[in-house]
């Protein structure tokens, strides 16, 4: 929906005065009652019709992989920008953020699933993301379920020679804006997923010194280079599908790749991957078999029942009347670009343990499951808006809570040299 303008100040509650070093912004939606993300964006007048027009169409788009796009406003009062869109809010933060620490198989496959599911649809509604990267897909915690909310889909369309791929994703057959297709969006898909488990780009980086010239002709000439068992199966197999430097032998369409994590197909690839070599007898094998089917019967894995917090006992053989502690998961609280450096507790991750475990209280031995909290680090350091997602009991989350909002002064985040607020989210298991 358009509209001339929108009173930020008066519909939304948000800090306004990282304005305008930061151009995304959580706010709370007094309007819609809910959190979102203000993105505010310098638009040409020229280009400002068609990036409106471009808007629109993805605000008719309701699919539950596909980030929300509620309203678009072109006037703008108090601040610089033309225009401001107002956005689903996601809470998990990026893939790239989120597959930094080890997943299990069954997890990542569901996660790209509905990646792939809400990708396809845009494909069928003729929008192309023009920019598919790990940064750009966001995940959402919603009832115990993880969902994929694929976002930053590119509005703007300025002159054809400007191509708006981030150069390490974009094929090697585009050499303008109108020649980016379906395949090449496929392409990128395939770049992402091999740097995502290997930890480096295919065809190089312009980290690494290379110049978008360089990258593109290696795009051309060392596929052949690349190791595809650094990238675990089904995953070498779509890999191998997407980075074909002709196009004519490329995918044209998601439903291959899809297909490629069907049931049938993980369960061979798990047989030929190293995981499945390590499974010794049969009864092993038909229990991952199991497993997946169940994963693979959940709609899409948004039906699957939260934990209540009793019917998961001693969650991953956590020791009986201990508290044991996951990864905190890093989420950035504007969705933009992740920090130069992270938050640090003092003493890092061994400290952060261990505070944890001198000040936990547990009164209440009987109740057993995982409780997920969110915190904020600001960019002084402290710990602010600690909220409980996933709960168990009251006296434990209160517990909690009470633990993370006693954590000392951590080093803040900086991005460009600034100290930044972090959202982090760290899970407890019981």
């Amino acid at each position: 929906m358009l509209r001339p303008e929108i009173d930020i100040s008066t519909r939304f509650d948000g800090d306004f005065s990282v304005l305008p070093g930061s151009r995304i912004i959580r706010a709370f939606d007094r309007q819609l009652k809910r959190d979102v993300v203000l993105k505010f964006s310098t638009v040409e007048n020229g280009y400002r019709d068609r990036y409106v027009e471009n808007f629109n169409r993805l605000s008719l788009i309701t699919h539950p992989n596909v980030i929300q796009h509620h309203e678009i406003a072109t006037g703008i009062q108090r601040f610089q920008y033309q225009v401001v869109e107002v956005l689903e809010y996601a809470n998990m933060g990026t893939l790239a953020d989120y597959l930094r620490v080890p997943r299990g198989l069954a997890e990542i496959v569901s996660i790209f699933r509905q990646f792939f599911i809400g990708l396809d649809h845009l494909h069928q509604h003729d929008i192309l993301h023009r920019d598919v990267k790990a940064t750009n897909v966001l995940l959402h915690w919603v009832d115990g379920v993880i969902k994929v909310k694929i976002s930053d889909i590119e509005l703007l369309e300025t002159s054809d020679s400007e191509i708006r791929t981030t150069p390490e994703f974009l094929a090697p057959e585009v050499g303008s804006f109108n020649e980016y297709s379906t395949k090449a969006e496929i392409w990128a898909v395939g770049v992402m997923i091999y740097e995502l488990f290997s930890g480096q780009f295919p065809f190089g980086a312009r980290s690494e010194g290379l110049t978008v010239e360089q990258i593109r002709a290696n795009a051309n000439t060392s596929i052949q280079n690349l190791e595809f068992k650094l990238i675990p199966a089904p995953f070498d197999t779509i890999v191998q599908q997407a980075l074909v430097a002709d196009p004519g032998n490329r995918p044209a369409a998601i439903k291959p790749l899809l297909n490629s994590l069907g049931f049938f197909s993980t369960i061979w690839a798990l047989f030929k991957s190293r995981i499945a070599r390590k499974v010794e007898t049969i009864l092993g094998a038909v229990a991952v078999a199991f497993v997946l089917f169940g994963v693979f019967s959940c709609d899409h894995f948004s039906k699957r029942k939260a934990d209540d917090g009793r019917s998961e006992p001693n969650a991953r053989n956590c020791p009986a009347n201990q508290v044991c502690f996951e990864e905190v998961v890093f989420s950035l609280s504007d969705q933009s670009a992740a920090p130069d450096s992270f938050a640090k507790f003092p003493g890092g991750k061994n400290g952060l343990l261990s505070f944890y475990r001198e000040n936990i209280n547990i009164s209440d031995t009987s109740v057993h499951g995982r409780i997920l909290v969110q915190y904020i680090i600001d960019a002084e350091g402290n710990v602010q808006s600690v909220t409980v997602l996933k709960g168990i009991s009251p006296s434990l989350d209160a517990e909690i809570v009470r633990v993370v909002k006693d954590m000392p002064k951590w080093k803040p985040a900086y991005r460009n040299g600034i100290p930044v607020s972090i959202e982090y989210q760290q899970p407890f298991r019981f």
